[in-house]
Parts: C-alpha cells; structure tokens; sequence
C-alpha cells in the first residue's frame, strides 16, 4: 500500500529548498539539507552554495524527492534529506512512494469520501 506524503513546500524542488535556507540562515532555527549514503552511512550537508550548484546544474523547479544518485565514495545509493528547522524539528529522507500526493490531491480525496459518505447515509 502506498504512503500517503504530503511534501512540504519548502522541499518541493531546489528553488524553494534554497530560498528557505537562505530565509532561515540568520533565523534561530536555520533549515537544514543533506545527502546521504545508504551503504557508507556517509552524509554531506548541502550549504547554500552547494544548493546554488545544483541549480545551476538541474535548474529551480528538480525536485530531489525520490532521486538516488550513486555514491562517489562506495557507489551505494544516496538520498536526500532535510530539516524545516527549530527545536525538535526532524530530519526526514525526501523519498516517498509517489510524488503526485499533495494537499490538493488529499482535499479532493477528502471531498469524494464524504460524497460517498452522504450517498450511502
């Protein structure tokens, strides 16, 4: 069964994932991106100025949401990874079993259950 995820605006792609961190970077809580390895457990944190690469490289609006890129150091799979920010906040992989799930998608969902709902009662 899929996950339902609902990705947060701040990771949708490297447009706005660089935009929240240079908006946090002299915040309290700054946001905070990563790419990991899954073999080597190694884990590189993606600065601004490696966020302003990748743009350059893949352009605003790639999402990094399911992508693997293959590890320089022992070729396992990488993943992306990241941090809103404050106290508590969580590091969780960007990596979802569909990236097409969204607070709209969710809302119409929402909307056709209840259709149904009133239908049967």
């Amino acid at each position: 069964m899929a996950r339902n995820v609902v990705i947060p605006r701040w990771s949708k792609n490297l447009g706005y994932m660089l935009a929240y961190a240079i908006r946090a970077h002299n915040g309290p809580y700054p946001a905070e991106f990563f790419l990991g390895c899954s073999k080597c457990q190694t884990r590189v944190t993606l600065t601004i100025e490696r966020l302003a690469e990748l743009i350059q490289a893949k352009g605003p609006l790639y999402s990094v949401w399911n992508r693997h890129p293959k590890c320089a150091r022992c070729g396992g799979k990488r993943y992306y990874s990241g941090s809103s920010g404050g106290p508590g906040a969580i590091v969780f992989p960007f990596t979802a079993d569909t990236q097409d799930v969204t607070v709209v998608s969710l809302h119409q969902r929402w909307k056709a259950e209840k259709q149904q709902e009133r239908t049967r009662g």
